[in-house]
């Protein structure tokens, strides 16, 4: 097929470089068309690299592709987004108060495709983070990070749980406890007319666990002022705590009773499986 050039050569536009173009393909581009396929030596005017475009896409963008994409992204999707938002604005967002329905919900829940890792793919995690591997490795805290957590705020204080459950006591004080068993046994407590208070008491504790010297604390659940004991509310012992609270009765002579699944029946406290989740205010 023959090449179709222009009757006279024409300006181009200064971002093609002609002569490297020349030099390159051997070709002068000015002859060609603007719709012209042949492929040109372009300078970008956003980030100065040289690479090469078609003749037809030179005339019409002085950037290389990824200059490109950044311009669109700085600019279209910035300017819907900015109108998106200004409407949510005014009318308010289209699933404000919403709810997904029961067949959604439903459908959402068989969709959803949980990570699954095969066997040999967990045992190369752990041989590459084991040992060696391990970025700690070797490491020991400094003296100074082994008492900053003493002098934290929350050193000794109870956690905060996402499980509460508030119990309103008869002169009106709530308090706030991380179970219901925890609320059933101060409404029992209150029942019988047995003063309380709930995880004022703190004793500091040395344990060994995973072949390690730990320091920490222990806050019973409940002290009782009246005979100076303390009642620990216990559904299920893991191994660790057992032994925290171990070394607390062998280096504190206090007296302490666990209150287990089977001490709250003989008590006729319920201990039934309850369906409240998050808050729930007990009065």
């Amino acid at each position: 097929m023959k090449l179709q050039l222009l009757k006279e050569p024409r300006e181009l536009k200064p971002w093609v470089d002609v002569e490297t173009t020349i030099a390159k393909f051997g070709y002068d581009p000015r002859w060609f068309k603007p719709s012209s396929f042949r492929v040109v030596v372009c300078r970008c005017t956003g980030c100065g690299q040289v690479r090469d475009k078609q003749l037809r896409d030179a005339e019409l963008n002085a950037l290389c592709l990824p200059c490109s994409n950044r311009r669109n992204a700085n600019t279209n999707l910035a300017v819907r987004s900015q109108k998106i938002k200004a409407v949510w604005a005014r009318d308010g967002h289209p699933r404000l108060g919403k709810k997904h329905t029961a067949a959604a919900r439903a459908k959402i829940r068989r969709n959803r495709k949980p990570a699954v890792f095969s066997e040999e793919y967990r045992l190369n995690a752990s041989r590459k983070s084991s040992g060696s591997g391990n970025p700690f490795y070797g490491k020991k805290h400094k003296p100074e990070s082994l008492h900053r957590g003493k002098d934290s705020p929350a050193y000794g204080k109870p956690p905060a749980h996402t499980f509460k459950v508030w119990y309103t006591r008869k002169d009106g004080t709530q308090v706030c406890f991380r179970s219901t068993w925890e609320a059933r046994v101060a409404e029992y407590l209150d029942q019988h007319k047995i003063e309380w208070q709930y995880e004022t008491k703190v004793f500091p504790v040395q344990y060994e666990w995973g072949g390690k010297i730990k320091q920490s604390t222990y806050r019973a659940d409940f002290w009782l002022p009246a005979t100076n004991s303390f009642i620990e509310v216990k559904g299920l012992w893991r191994p660790e705590y057992l032994a925290k609270y171990e070394a607390l009765r062998r280096q504190h002579d206090i007296k302490i009773e666990v209150w287990d699944r089977t001490v709250l029946k003989e008590r006729g406290i319920y201990t039934g499986k309850s369906k409240i989740k998050g808050v729930l205010l007990w009065k």
